[in-house]
C-alpha cells in the first residue's frame, strides 16, 4: 500500500541541525534600534539586554513509495548566518551581570564575527546596556525594551517574538541564550513545546544561570561593591537554582553556564565558540507528519559514524528512563498540534555529537 507524502517540521536543536530526508534508492527591522516602539521608561538598575536568530521547514521531496521513508540528521559545516537573541533577567539583583555583559557582549560579537561575517543579534531586556559597535550597527543589532522579572526570561522570549520577528532570517541558525540568577515559572517542556511553534525551526538554548551547589544557589568569589553595601544574598550570587534554565539548555545540546563568575570572557567566550562550532547532530528533532497531520510510526532509529558499524538506538519511552540504556532516546506528543518529537537521551547525544555521527530514521515501513 502506497504512503502519502510527510512534511518534515525541522524543529531540532542543538548548534544547528540538518535533517535530509531521501526514499529508497535515492542518492544519497534597524539596527542598534528600539523595536518595542516604546517609551517605558525603565528604573536605571534594571539590567537590559537580549539576542536571537532562526531555519526553516523542510518539505519532504515527492510521494513516499513502497518501503520506508528515510530521514537522516547529520552534522554539516557551518555555511548560514547566524541570529541570536539574548532574553535577559532585568531585576535589580542582576546589577552586577548586566555590567559584566556591558563589558563582554562587543569582545562577544568580535568572537563570532571572526568566523561567521553574517551575525545578528536581538537583546531583550528594559534597559539597553549593548555599547557600540555593536549596539549602533543597525544591520546586526535589535534592542527589544521589555522588562523581564527574575521568574519570566522564558516566557517574555516567546511573548515578544512578533517585536523582533521581522529582524530573523529564515535561513540563519538560531541560537537563544537565558540569562537570570533565578528559576523560571515556566517549565522546560512546556518552553521547549511552545517554542517549536513560535519559531517552527531549529534552535539551540544556552542558559546562563545558577548550577546546583550542594542544593544551593551560586555565589559570586569575588563580592561586588553592591553586594558588600547591600549583603543580599541575590546581590551576592543567584537567588535560586536555575533548574528550568539548565534542562532546556540540556535538551537543546546548548551550553549550561554559571552566572555567578566574576570573569565573564568565562561565559562569552565558551558561548561564541558553541555558536561558531560546526552544527552537530541535533539533540531533538520532531518527527515527519502525513499530509492529514497524523503522527508517522518510528520504525527503527540507527547511530552510524563513517567507517564504524550502525548500531541501534533504543526507544526507552521517557525521559526518566534514558539511565536505562547507553544508546536510547524518547518521544514527545505534542497533543493537539500532532508534532511528534524525537530526542536523544542526554549521554546519547554527547556519545553521537562527540563522534560527528549521524543519525537515521525509519518511519512509517510498510505502509
Amino acid at each position: 500500500m502506497g504512503k502519502t507524502a510527510l512534511t518534515l517540521l525541522a524543529l531540532c536543536c542543538a548548534y544547528g541541525c540538518y535533517a535530509h530526508h531521501r526514499h529508497p534508492g535515492d542518492a544519497e527591522p534597524d539596527a542598534g534600534r528600539d523595536a518595542a516602539g516604546m517609551d517605558a521608561s525603565t528604573d536605571a538598575d534594571l539590567v537590559a539586554d537580549a539576542l536571537v536568530d532562526a531555519p526553516a521547514d523542510v518539505p519532504l521531496d515527492a510521494p513516499v513509495d513502497a518501503g520506508c521513508d528515510i530521514v537522516t540528521l547529520k552534522p554539516v559545516p557551518i555555511t548560514a548566518p547566524v541570529d541570536i537573541v539574548w532574553a535577559i533577567d532585568s531585576s535589580r539583583s542582576m546589577q552586577d551581570e548586566r555590567d559584566r555583559l556591558q563589558a563582554t557582549i562587543n569582545d562577544f560579537a568580535r568572537r563570532v564575527r571572526a568566523r561567521v561575517d553574517d551575525l545578528r543579534v536581538v537583546v531583550i531586556t528594559a534597559e539597553n546596556i549593548v555599547p557600540p559597535p555593536l549596539g549602533t550597527d543597525a544591520l546586526r543589532y535589535l534592542f527589544v525594551r521589555r522588562d523581564i522579572s527574575s521568574n519570566e526570561v522564558m516566557a517574555v522570549l516567546l511573548d515578544s517574538q512578533p517585536m523582533y520577528a521581522s529582524f530573523l532570517r529564515d535561513n540563519a541558525l538560531l541560537h537563544l541564550v537565558l540569562v537570570t540568577d533565578d528559576d523560571s515559572a515556566v517549565t522546560a517542556g512546556d518552553f521547549l513545546a511552545r517554542a517549536d511553534l513560535v519559531f517552527n525551526k531549529p534552535y539551540t538554548v544556552h542558559a546562563i544561570a545558577s548550577p546546583d551547589v550542594n542544593g544551593a544557589p551560586c555565589r559570586t568569589v569575588v563580592p561586588s561593591p553592591l553586594c558588600l553595601q547591600t549583603g543580599i544574598q541575590a546581590v551576592c550570587g543567584a537567588a535560586n537554582i536555575g533548574v528550568q534554565y539548565y534542562q532546556a539548555a540540556e535538551r537543546t545540546g546548548g551550553l549550561s553556564i554559571n552566572v555567578c563568575l566574576d570573569d565573564w570572557t568565562r561565559v562569552v567566550g565558551p558561548l561564541s565558540d558553541a555558536v561558531v562550532g560546526s552544527e552537530p547532530v541535533p539533540c531533538r528533532s520532531s518527527l515527519p507528519l502525513r499530509t492529514d497531520g497524523s503522527a508517522v510510526t518510528l520504525s527503527e532509529a540507527t547511530f552510524r559514524v563513517s567507517g564504524l558499524e550502525t548500531r541501534s538506538l533504543r526507544d526507552v519511552g521517557t525521559q526518566a528512563q534514558c539511565a536505562s540504556t547507553n544508546l536510547g532516546f524518547y518521544r514527545e506528543l505534542r497533543g493537539a498540534e500532532a508534532v511528534d518529537t524525537f530526542t536523544l537521551c542526554p549521554a546519547t547525544c554527547t556519545e553521537v555529537q562527540a563522534s560527528e555521527g549521524e543519525i537515521e530514521l525509519r518511519v512509517d515501513c510498510g505502509r
